[in-house]
């Protein structure tokens, strides 16, 4: 899987409206997945959209291995009248 899907599942996995974050998450358990990453951050130099797709494989490694959940849909506060 290149580094612009793994960014995408990133992107779905912490959306707070998406409810498939656990089956995202079961597709990217392999090895030659996330974990295939090494983290020599050529792909954040490169990216041509200037995007940080090192950290959202970390992001999603964090969540495999169970360092880190979902994050919790923020509610925006309300404006001050």
């Amino acid at each position: 899987m290149n580094n612009y899907l793994k960014k995408n599942f990133f992107r779905w996995i912490i959306d707070s409206r998406d409810d498939k974050a656990k089956e995202r998450l079961s597709r990217l358990t392999d090895p030659f997945s996330a974990f295939k990453c090494h983290t020599i951050l050529n792909c954040t130099k490169t990216c041509p959209k200037h995007l940080n797709p090192a950290k959202a494989i970390g992001e999603i490694k964090s969540m495999l291995t169970g360092i880190r959940t979902k994050p919790e849909p923020q509610v925006p506060k309300p404006a001050d009248a």
